[in-house]
């Protein structure tokens, strides 16, 4: 994974000194400290940060009020927010107002680390998926190209059979591949089959218009990783990606 990098809007230098020495221990680059609410937005604005560690209490804006722009200004970090004062009020204000996370001084490195982590877990989480779709009929392939857009998938080939399926994965592998089981000349259960000769780790999802137990079998059998069935319905789908996900996280 590559380094993470942070903003710290904090007025008080011995405290942005501390959590600096301490993300930089942890392994993240320190791209940009502000010391007044008014320079938040624009500074993140340039620089981009990962993570933001944003105190309640600065002089030109209230942290609070920053992280409100920050969010209707679509800039999209993983904010924290970090306090002396860790009283509910505080707590509830950021994590309803948009904050990932709320974060009391004095700083501990377990927290800043478990911060860190968790943050990474979103990243990944964030990365666009690259897909494969392989059916031979073009309007199922718009269909679960739409679906999978509101899941931050994209569709980076597309194919109407297997032969032009396995043609795409030997120039490209995507993170992942949609077989549909009935298609001209290759079909679905013979193209995974090639894959699994291959590309053994390649996740791959069979597509269907027929739900029956003795397709599901089949797939699962021949080595896919999951199963969904035409109409298209959003949430099937989002679990079949969540499961990707959850497999790429793993070692």
């Amino acid at each position: 994974m590559r380094e993470m990098t942070a903003l710290i809007a904090d007025d008080a230098e011995p405290m942005r000194s501390l959590l600096r020495s301490s993300l930089r221990h942890l392994g993240c680059q320190v791209v940009k400290e502000v010391d007044n609410g008014g320079a938040v937005v624009e500074a993140i604005a340039a620089s981009r940060p990962d993570i933001v560690f944003l105190d309640i209490n600065m002089p030109g804006s209230n942290g609070l009020a920053v992280m409100q722009q920050i969010v209707a200004d679509n800039l999209h970090p993983y904010i924290v927010i970090i306090s002396g004062d860790d009283s509910v009020e505080n707590i509830q204000a950021a994590l309803y107002g948009g904050a990932k996370s709320f974060f009391a001084k004095p700083y501990k490195l377990a927290k800043i680390e478990q911060i860190l982590k968790d943050c990474a877990d979103c990243l990944e989480n964030a990365k666009l998926i690259s897909a494969l779709v392989a059916d031979d009929d073009p309007l199922m392939r718009k269909l679960l190209g739409k679906v999978l857009a509101q899941f931050n998938c994209s569709i980076s080939f597309e194919a109407e059979d297997g032969k032009q399926a396995l043609a795409s994965i030997a120039s490209y592998v995507p993170d992942i591949v949609f077989l549909d089981i009935e298609m001209p000349g290759l079909s679905g259960l013979e193209t995974l089959r090639e894959i699994r000769q291959k590309h053994p780790n390649l996740f791959t999802v069979m597509v269907s218009g027929h739900s029956s137990i003795e397709n599901v079998k089949t797939a699962i059998g021949a080595g896919a990783n999951g199963f969904i069935v035409k109409p298209f319905a959003a949430d099937k789908v989002r679990q079949v990606l969540e499961k990707f996900r959850t497999a790429r996280a793993k070692p």
